[in-house]
């Protein structure tokens, strides 16, 4: 029914599946309202059901972050509570997403399934748009075109689950589709696109159920080439991001906007051994927050100086999601692994309960993991609407593995 618990979380991933590409710069905070809505209705089914098992992971969650948020304000203070409070839910909408559609386990009605279909098209046609019409409706629609290659590969994935067939198969239309799509994704010129484009293209046309259980010589030398091509697509842009100007005997003002990233990480890895064993603490560190009421960290590390990185001009303080993970030092590390590896073994439950059927959720759950690993690398995607909405989908694969009796089986 509509009006259940399972058929607004249904409408929920609906309604983040539409804000895809004007969350961007039109709709900013429709992110933090759908997580608000959510934990309402989380809250509500809570107290209206008891069901306290179901979420036990969510409530671990919201434990660990007022436990954060108590160590941020108390011990450390470097920044105030309403920035600390402000950090910790930006910081908690992806993992909250996940948790809440993995304990409510959404199911899609074949109308639902249509109208979401029709959604991926229409955000794979309008990122497409603003890619090949230029700088300026680029500008108009999503600001950078990072988002529109985005856009597009989140929407692709999202119409490959909804699309499957009973048996669990896809026609190659929607292959064909789908292709066509992630090719045009390729015009927004990111190297983090061209890695997730050929983990895509493997997956979809090469990869099958098993292949990986046994490992030959012939299967270790695949993997390498792949990621050998992927390094390859990749390493103008990893070289430009994080070795800049190293190794020159002069000063190239062009690159000046390379530097902050490379210290972010390098200051990151001081914090976390500085900070043992839980971190800076919210609002102190390479997040939104800590830039807009500057953290008095980044004086403590001498890099308040750094262009995109001082008080009055922190434009690259955000500028990729790793270096944050110092505000929660070893023990979020840890944290974070854990819960990539947790997803995982879902995924893995899900596709050992029927290989030809769940072949393609699995391979969706994967590569949005593939997806966040390498847009963390230089950027924060994680914590906006489009990181939201793949968790969600992610949550919803791997609800399906909670009856399974394999699901420690990794």
């Amino acid at each position: 029914m509509i009006f259940s618990v399972k058929g607004i979380a249904s409408w929920s991933f609906i309604f983040a599946l539409t804000m895809v590409i004007p969350c961007v710069k039109y709709l900013k905070y429709a992110d933090e309202l759908l997580l608000i809505f959510i934990m309402a209705l989380t809250l509500a089914d809570l107290i209206i059901h008891k069901n306290w098992k179901k979420y036990i992971c969510m409530l671990i969650v919201l434990g660990i972050t007022v436990f954060y948020i108590f160590y941020s304000a108390t011990f450390l203070k470097f920044n105030t509570l309403p920035y600390i409070l402000y950090d910790a839910l930006l910081t908690l909408k992806p993992f909250l997403m996940f948790f809440s559609m993995y304990a409510i386990s959404p199911n899609f009605t074949p109308r639902q399934k249509k109208i979401i279909s029709y959604i991926c098209i229409a955000n794979c046609a309008i990122a497409i748009l603003g890619l090949v019409g230029g700088h300026t409706l680029e500008e108009v629609i999503y600001s950078h075109p990072a988002y529109g290659g985005s856009a597009i590969f989140l929407s692709s994935l999202v119409y490959l689950y909804v699309t499957r067939k009973e048996d669990g198969s896809v026609s190659r239309k929607t292959l064909y589709i789908i292709t066509i799509f992630l090719i045009f994704g390729l015009l927004c010129g990111r190297s983090k696109y061209y890695g997730e484009f050929i983990f895509t293209m493997f997956a979809l046309y090469l990869y099958k159920p098993g292949m990986f259980k046994v490992i030959t010589l012939k299967q270790v030398l695949s993997t390498c080439v792949l990621l050998l091509v992927v390094l390859i697509a990749s390493w103008s842009k990893l070289s430009y991001y994080f070795l800049g100007n190293l190794g020159s005997d002069s000063f190239d003002p062009s690159v000046i906007d390379t530097f902050a990233r490379p210290v972010l990480y390098a200051t990151s890895f001081l914090i976390v051994f500085d900070y043992i064993p839980f971190g800076s603490g919210y609002a102190s560190f390479a997040t939104y927050p800590s830039g807009v009421n500057y953290s008095r960290l980044y004086a403590q590390y001498g890099i308040d100086k750094v262009h995109g990185l001082s008080e009055n001009y922190p434009a690259f303080i955000c500028d990729a999601y790793y270096p944050s993970l110092a505000q929660f030092g070893l023990v979020g590390i840890v944290l974070f692994v854990w819960f990539f590896r947790y997803i995982y073994v879902k995924l893995l439950a899900v596709l050992k309960k029927d290989p030809q059927k769940n072949k393609y959720p699995f391979i969706i759950g994967v590569l949005i993991i593939i997806y966040i690993l390498i847009e963390s690398t230089t950027g924060t995607m994680i914590t906006q609407c489009h990181g939201m909405m793949a968790l969600m989908l992610t949550g919803i694969i791997a609800s399906n593995s909670k009856h399974d009796i394999n699901t420690k089986t990794i």
